[in-house]
């Protein structure tokens, strides 16, 4: 079975010859009156033979006549050259004379060719009896030449006679249209020898490998089967690139191994496609089984660097008939047992070498191969990118295989089987991954491919298959690679599925590894999926199982899904006209499944429809145009027959783009986009190194990503007619190259990726792997650049700057403190079902994280692979928050073990249900679910039945939702508590077959892409949502029930809209966009990455750790697209940080690919983004799918303020706060008098706001002072100072707590003597710094609105006051005149790095002129210590703060204590309950006596708990609860 296996991989992956067997060929072969055998065995019967003679023995089964006609017929061949023949000589011994012509007497024959293209040879007879047999010996014939298969064996071979009709035409017809007799038989051409064997020895070297060079000597060394005898031949074909004017030969030269023969003569031929040098031995013969080596000088190389082929060797006897080899190149059934072909390519100015070894596990070590193992082994290498190949060689002594002046490109490597008869070594051993081995600019790499030992065997079922097919299991890591068939029963003996259409996966594979599985139909996985006519089964999508120890895993079963509903996709134009140049195609999506496209269409395939068979649920049709991003649409399948229509605005104006290399050779696989104010098209560059890009007219910055070189310079565009064009010419000269080397001891780490993004202005970046030494060299344009790196073993790498403004920067080192393991157990963890951990270094924020457990018991068990080192542990689950935050030191070989029980504090129970519809249970609805109050957040599917659980913890309420694309909610989302045992709670559901469209535009009418359309209805008070994204015209559909829906729209730069009321079923649901000022769409960043190798892809805010296969296991490069995200939304599930949110996509040119296995994501937050007062601790990870938010198990760094997590697909990933409102929008500020400034703003639509509060500040920023609260959407802001300009924010709270803030407003008062005054109308009052303040709004009586005043000290309330800084002594190097932060490249740099350096808080090992992540890190742990907002940037607070505290200043400032906040409590506070209250609370405690816990947690736990009860004895407040009511919130609030 591997054996096959790697034939497929042979001719899919790499593009190596699958061979056939070839069956053996007999020398003569007797007809029933025919018999025809050569007159020379072995040598007149062998494929090319010139002057060969045949015997042709003929009895007669009629009687002839003299004059009569008989022809000998020769046999058609298929390809190659056919027979010839050239004064045909004849004899004859029997009673038959020939004649060559009716009206002579010359005995003879002559030659014609047949109608149908075959060769005769032909004579006139005398007369014969019935019966009688003569021998004919024909001579002159030249034997057909093709390969030995496409030839194919038995050739007929005819021999006819009867009266011509007319006789001048001894080809033409009979007089009686059929022959008096006719006869055939079949015999076989052979070679006389064998294969030509690429051992160690062979291959083509020229004297130069550079391009135009002169009187150039090439050596051919080759290993033959047979003897040449003496006048033999050998023959060399070259292509036709090359001349064979002035070549020359030595003739004395000695060509053989183990004896003096020499050459005698040589000649060449060029004529049609032969290009050829014939070399014929003179004196003696050689041996069979010598190393043949001959030399022909006098050669011109190209003029272009590339890959010339084919170079072919053969041998043959005097008479050209063939010995070793073909005569049209390699013979493939000569390699079918795995020999690698001869190499028949040279790379003409190629200046990089690749050396392979190979190695295998042995215990916890590795030893290269030795003995029979080196016989069992072969190594490939091709490049997918610039798509040729380069060959197989055998493995040498040493276990390696080199390959000498290579071009650049990105090679793959990969081992493959030697011998179909002997495969003990693989039946051993797991065979490597694919891996990439970049070799550009003259490098010598060395590269390493590790066979593993099986310690473990995965099982499992997959059901729902179809009895009588076969599957084949396809499991991989980024290190290894394992196949099985699918078997009918748990024996494991007869492949296939069972007559219930089960099959049975019994697996080999490797612990400690994260392996992913695909499932594929087929021997080999070699056909489409199966079909039984009006049914299709789409695969089951495996989830990828981290395999903890050795022994016997059983996973869970995998189900086919039965397709049997009809979709039909309408593509049109917008104005009319059809669409000829798409491919649709139609996959499962939503609700946490992710798969590539399952069935994919060209063309019109139902009149002018595109039809597919597809499952019910909801089903993504993806849409592929040349030139423009792949689109998803997504449609409800909730009958057996649905039709939708996609309207597409393609631009008939484009930009042709062209990507060649310093050769002007294609680079297909290139990523290019362009970027400009009327459009954004991307694409991918075919096998031609070219695409085009559909946009509308405009200027366009075009970019992308050369495989193998890096990011392309962006070049501008205007496209103002039919088409623009333009060509990047890409070569090593046009870049600069960051090297370095990755260590642990003295000891090089292979197979870390490096990342290098650009910073200081610098865009772009690109990524590599380390060789087997540690090695690593990557190409980037001239710029700025944070170079970083991570894998599995090692974790992250400290990121290092490398400038290559102006040359190649060496010495970018990580030298690995040794490597150690961190074991974590999470008891009671069972019913956990998310869980992540990650370990990560306080000062530069790398480390690594899992979200792959094993199970043991009731726990979860995981490790993660460190380097030695202090990190600070994070463990948490979107269910219940964070479980555990605390340091920890790793140490070099060693494992450290934490254990954590989250059973003791956390009590789980089920809220379970079904959700149906009038036709009963529903499947795959989405049902989730928000913690109110706290941190949680949930998410399931519906089964089969419409059932659905969810284990979430006691003592709290949720918010519960349903969606499912094509359905509406009846009831609308609802509140559900959990207090003390498990909750039923159903739902029902109606089909959306109304729909509401209409169009959204913006300033001047222009259509906006990706905005998206909010409906919202309202039925007993419950909301019901849902919603759609808008195409490229801007248009958007939505499916709804009937009733009145309103609608909300936002796009990106676009304000959302206030709502408007439509009619289900209503159209020209037209909106207007208003745009946000200075707002431009985000430019984004492409990478090109090559799948089998996986790679890092930085983009300021984000990292991607993409292990080798999780892209897939091609070769060729694919696209990742990563911009900050600008079509997510806020819904009453999450609120997303939108400045922090990235859409990450991937693509090639067939469109969208599918993650096969998790990819390590790193997001970097702003925390300036967060509500004022809330906990950092509690933020989670989402995706938006479908219009809802879903949570991703992730932990959060606080001090770096980084969220990470491990991913199964690629979408838009951001931060998001579970249920509090989005920002309001459209805030605005009027001055009304010299003390008054009015506001309005819009409500967010997502979560109805309690009420608002309304922040100020005299910047615009730290806006953290509670001014006032009010229900209302206006507030008068009163008292103030006359001339005075004032920022203001708003933030909605509801029962979830405080949301995001609004963008600033600001206004100056007028100008006007001002008398000092309090705030009557709700605000004014001294500004107080309050670190969390929920103010309770009352009711005016007048207006009906709520409003607060503000919180004073007893100072004045005329106006905002502020305290005079304390004089200090300037010296010279505290002479800061700038903001820094992450891109600054400054000496101001330097001193701030110095400067906390002294403090502390910069703890890198040398001192940089580079602002980068880890002074961000610096800057934000000294901001925390120092109780500043957490901006990460040298700003003025953080620079006066600093200041004052500055070691070498002249005069010291006096610092003064902060005054304690003011603690003003509105909530009630119970255990579980998080947040900037609870925090405030353990401050007051802490400041009373009674809380003695170490740290303010935010975490209302048992100590709190303790330190409450405490207080409430002390003041009485009976019965001492422990929790914070109205009587403790009373007491406290009168402190």
């Amino acid at each position: 079975m591997l054996k096959k296996m790697f034939s497929a991989v042979r001719t899919t992956g790499l593009g190596l010859a699958m061979s056939l067997a070839f069956a053996g060929v007999a020398f003569a072969s007797v007809g029933a009156n025919l018999t025809v055998l050569p007159s020379v065995a072995n040598t007149d019967n062998l494929m090319g033979a010139t002057g060969a003679s045949w015997k042709f023995v003929v009895t007669t089964s009629a009687a002839l006549a003299t004059g009569d006609v008989i022809r000998f017929v020769f046999p058609p061949t298929n390809g190659g050259q056919p027979f010839t023949i050239s004064n045909p000589t004849s004899s004859v011994l029997g009673s038959m004379t020939l004649y060559s012509s009716i009206v002579s007497s010359t005995i003879g024959v002559g030659n014609v060719m047949m109608s149908g293209g075959q060769p005769a040879i032909y004579a006139f007879v005398t007369s014969t009896n019935v019966g009688a047999t003569s021998t004919f010996t024909l001579g002159g014939i030249n034997n057909s030449v093709a390969q030995i298969l496409s030839m194919g064996q038995n050739l007929n071979w005819m021999v006819e006679a009867g009266t011509l009709a007319d006789n001048a035409q001894p080809a033409g017809p009979f007089i009686t249209s059929t022959a008096k007799f006719s006869t055939s038989t079949q015999v076989s051409l052979i070679r006389a020898g064998g294969s030509l064997v690429s051992d160690n020895n062979s291959g083509i070297v020229p004297s130069s490998f550079a391009t135009s060079a002169t009187n150039v000597t090439y050596t051919f060394t080759i290993k033959a089967t047979s003897s040449i005898p003496a006048g033999g031949k050998i023959v060399v074909n070259l292509p036709l690139d090359f001349s064979l004017n002035g070549v020359t030969v030595n003739l004395a030269q000695q060509i053989s191994n183990t004896t003096n023969t020499a050459l005698g003569s040589f000649s060449t031929t060029t004529s049609g496609m032969i290009n050829r040098v014939m070399l014929v031995t003179a004196n003696t013969s050689t041996g069979a089984g010598d190393v043949i080596t001959v030399q022909i000088g006098g050669l011109t190389n190209p003029s272009t660097a590339a890959v010339y082929r084919p170079f072919t060797i053969f041998t043959t006897k005097s008479n050209n008939g063939l010995l070793d080899g073909s005569y049209q190149g390699f013979e493939q059934s000569d390699f079918n047992d795995g020999t690698p072909p001869p190499n028949d390519t040279v790379h003409i100015g190629g200046l990089n070498f690749v050396t392979v070894n190979v190695y295998k596990q042995t215990g916890t070590t590795t030893a290269l191969l030795s003995g029979n193992e080196l016989t069992q082994v072969k190594v490939g290498i091709g490049c997918p990118d610039k798509m040729f190949f380069v060959g197989e060689k055998w493995l040498n002594a040493s276990s390696s295989a080199s390959y000498n002046n290579l071009l650049d490109c990105n090679y793959m490597v990969m081992a493959q089987p030697f011998s179909s008869t002997s495969t003990s070594f693989f039946d051993s051993f797991l065979p490597p991954a694919l891996k990439s081995v970049n070799a550009i600019g003259g490098r010598r790499v060395t590269s390493s491919l590790v066979f593993g030992v099986p310690d473990a065997t995965v099982v499992f079922a997959v059901k729902g298959g179809v009895a009588g097919q076969q599957a084949f299991i396809n499991a991989y890591t980024p290190n290894f690679q394992s196949f099985v068939p699918v078997f009918t029963s748990d024996s494991y003996a007869a492949q296939g599925f069972s007559a219930t259409g089960t099959g049975y996966v019994k697996l080999r594979v490797k612990s400690g590894e994260t392996w992913s599985f695909n499932l594929m139909s087929g021997m080999i996985g070699s056909t489409g999926n199966f079909s039984t006519g009006t049914v299709k089964y789409w695969p089951p999508s495996i989830p990828s199982s981290y395999i903890s120890s050795a022994g016997t895993t059983t996973l869970s079963d995998a189900n086919y899904v039965q397709a049997n509903n009809t979709l039909n996709v309408v593509l049109s134009k917008v104005g009319g006209g059809s669409v000829t140049n798409a491919c649709l195609g139609v996959k499962r999506v939503g609700g946490n499944m992710f798969m590539g496209a399952q069935d994919t269409v060209c063309q019109a395939n139902n009149g002018s429809n595109y039809r597919f068979t597809v499952p019910s649920g909801t089903i993504g049709v993806q849409l592929m145009q040349p030139g423009s991003p792949p689109t998803e649409y997504t449609v409800g399948i909730n009958s057996l027959n649905v039709t939708t229509t996609i309207t597409l605005s393609a631009p008939s104006t484009f930009i042709a783009v062209t990507v060649v290399d310093g050769s002007n050779r294609p680079i297909s696989g290139a990523p290019i986009f362009a970027q400009g104010g009327n459009g954004f098209g991307q694409s991918i560059t075919g096998s031609a190194g070219t695409t085009t890009l559909n946009l509308a007219p405009g200027t366009y910055s075009v970019g992308g990503f050369a495989p193998s070189f890096g990011p392309l310079t962006n070049q501008n565009v205007t496209l103002s007619g039919t088409s623009s064009s333009v060509t990047f010419t890409v070569d090593s000269s046009n870049f600069k190259s960051i090297s370095g080397r990755v260590t642990n001891g003295a000891s090089g780490v292979s197979g870390v990726n490096i990342g290098a993004s650009g910073v200081a202005g610098t865009n772009g970046g690109n990524g590599t792997q380390t060789d087997a030494n540690g090695n690593y060299l990557l190409y980037v344009p001239a710029g700025i650049y944070e170079v970083g790196g991570w894998s599995d073993s090692t974790g992250g790498l400290p990121p290092q700057q490398a400038n290559v403004s102006s040359g190649n920067q060496t010495g970018i080192d990580f030298a690995l403190t040794g490597l150690g393991t961190l074991h974590l157990e999470v008891q009671n963890a069972s019913n956990v079902g998310q869980l992540f951990a990650g370990a990560f270094s306080a000062s530069t924020g790398r480390g690594n994280g899992t979200n792959s457990w094993s199970a043991s018991g009731t726990s979860k068990v995981a490790d993660i692979k460190l380097s030695a080192g202090s990190y600070t542990i994070h463990v948490g689950s979107p269910m219940i928050g964070e479980i555990a935050s605390e340091s920890v030191t790793i140490t070099d070989g060693a494992t450290t073990n934490k254990t954590y029980n989250i059973g003791a504090s956390t009590t789980l129970y089920t809220v379970s249900g079904t959700v149906t519809t009038s036709a009963g249970g529903l499947a795959n609805v989405g049902v989730w679910a928000s913690k109110i109050g706290g941190p949680g957040f949930f998410s399931t599917l519906t089964d089969s039945s419409g059932a659905y659980s969810l284990s979430m913890p006691n003592s709290s309420t949720y918010h519960f939702g349903v969606k499912s694309t094509g359905y509406t909610s009846i009831g609308g989302e609802i509140d559900v508590a959990v207090a003390g045992g498990n909750v039923t709670r159903n739902f029902s559901m109606v089909s959306a077959d109304l729909t509401i469209t209409g169009t959204i535009t913006g300033t001047g009418a222009v259509a906006v892409n990706d905005a998206w359309v909010s409906a919202k209805k309202t039925v007993s008070g419950n909301d019901i949502w849902t919603g759609g994204q808008t195409d490229a015209s801007g248009a958007y559909s939505i499916s709804v029930d009937s009733g009145t829906w309103t609608l909300y729209a936002e796009g990106p730069c676009y304000q959302r809209t206030n709502g408007v009321d439509v009619a289900a079923g209503s159209s020209g649901n037209n909106i207007t966009l208003t745009a946000i000022s200075s707002c431009s769409v985000p430019t984004p960043q492409i990478s090109g990455v090559t799948p089998a190798s996986g790679g890092q892809v930085s983009k300021n805010s984000l990292t991607l750790n993409i292990p080798p296969l999780a892209l897939g296991d091609s070769q060729a490069t694919v696209s990742v697209t990563v911009a900050t995200s600008s079509g997510v939304v806020a819904t009453n599930s999450a609120t997303p940080l939108k400045n922090s949110t990235q859409s990450i996509s991937i693509s090639n040119a067939s469109g969208s690919v599918a993650l096969q296995s998790n990819v390590k994501i790193s997001l970097t937050y702003d925390p300036a983004e967060l509500p004022n007062g809330f906990d950092e601790s509690t933020l989670q990870l989402g995706y938006f799918d479908s219009g809802t938010w879903q949570p991703v198990e992730s932990t959060v760094d606080t001090v770096n303020n980084t969220i990470s997590a491990s991913v199964s697909h690629f979408t838009n990933y951001g931060p998001i706060l579970p249920g509090v409102p989005d920002k309001p929008t459209v805030l605005s500020a009027t001055a009304a008098s010299a003390s008054q400034v009015n506001l309005s703003w819009t409500a967010p639509t997502n979560a109805s706001s309690t009420y608002y509060i309304i922040y100020r500040s005299l910047t615009d920023s730290n806006f953290t002072t509670a001014l006032a609260s009010t229900t209302a959407t206006t507030y008068s802001s009163t008292g103030l100072s006359a001339s005075t300009k004032y920022y203001y924010k708003v933030a909605g709270v509801n029962a979830n707590g405080e949301g995001l803030n609004s963008d600033s407003a600001n206004a100056t008062t007028n100008a006007a003597a001002v008398v000092a005054s309090t705030d009557t109308g709700g605000g004014g009052g001294t500004i107080v710094n309050i670190n969390y303040n929920l103010l309770q709004p009352t009711v005016n009586a007048t207006t009906g609105a709520t409003t607060t005043g503000s919180v004073t000290t007893g100072a004045s309330a005329a106006g905002p006051t502020s305290a005079p800084e304390a004089e200090t002594a300037k010296v010279a190097r505290f002479n800061f005149t700038s903001v820094l932060k992450v891109g600054s490249v400054s000496a101001e740099v330097r001193n701030l790095q110095t400067l906390l350096k002294e403090l502390g808080f910069f703890t890198y090992s040398r001192i940089t002129n580079y602002f980068g992540s880890i002074t961000r890190a610096a800057v934000l742990k000294y901001q925390k210590a120092r109780e500043l907002a957490k901006t990460g940037v040298f700003d003025d607070a953080t620079k006066a703060s600093l200041k004052a505290e500055d070691k070498n200043q002249v005069a010291k400032s006096v610092v003064v204590p902060p005054k304690a906040a003011i603690a003003v409590f509105v909530h009630t506070l119970q255990p579980g309950t998080r947040g900037g209250e609870v925090r405030l609370l353990q401050q007051k405690l802490r400041e009373l006596g009674y809380f003695k816990y170490p740290t303010n947690t935010g975490l209302f736990g048992p100590a709190t708990r303790a330190a409450v009860v405490a207080f409430q004895k002390e003041r009485g407040l009976k019965p001492f609860p422990g929790w914070v009511g109205p009587a403790t919130r009373a007491a406290l609030n009168s402190l």
